[in-house]
């Protein structure tokens, strides 16, 4: 239980420092793609915001490249389940929600997609490859951190 508490926190402050970065950064010409790659599954490509997001929650930099490796995997899914479960709660209303405004693109933030439903396919080539037991690499045109 204490774990999961800790993971909830951890959750919480990096999502709300992700809330806290201009998110109109995002829509002018700043974003690049991440992949990841590993002989387990098939390239996953990912916007550089989600990216860093899920990255930190599981404890890794979002340096230009780097790995994920099986022995970390357990680990990375604990981190991530307690993210889906962090918006979960927050969906039931058991938890406070901040919404913030994206004037700059019209977009409403009960439109927008959670990172929960983005971060299933992270958290399917995580499971995959640790099935297989087959490490996780990540490459992007540069380092994406804030």
């Amino acid at each position: 239980m204490i774990i999961i508490r800790f993971l909830s926190i951890r959750v919480w402050r990096i999502i709300n420092e992700a809330k806290n970065q201009d998110v109109t950064d995002i829509y002018k010409g700043e974003t690049m793609l991440v992949r990841f790659s590993s002989q387990a599954t098939a390239n996953l490509l990912m916007f550089d915001d989600v990216a860093r997001v899920l990255l930190s929650v599981i404890g890794k930099s979002p340096t230009q490249r780097g790995v994920i490796t099986v022995d970390e995997m357990p680990s990375a899914l604990v981190h991530l389940h307690a993210l889906l479960e962090h918006e979960s709660r927050v969906k039931e209303g058991r938890e406070p929600r901040e919404e913030l405004p994206i004037p700059e693109v019209g977009i409403e933030p009960h439109e927008l997609v959670g990172l929960s439903v983005r971060a299933q396919p992270f958290i399917k080539t995580l499971q995959q490859a640790l099935r297989e037991k087959k490490e996780i690499t990540w490459e992007a045109p540069k380092d994406f951190a804030n």
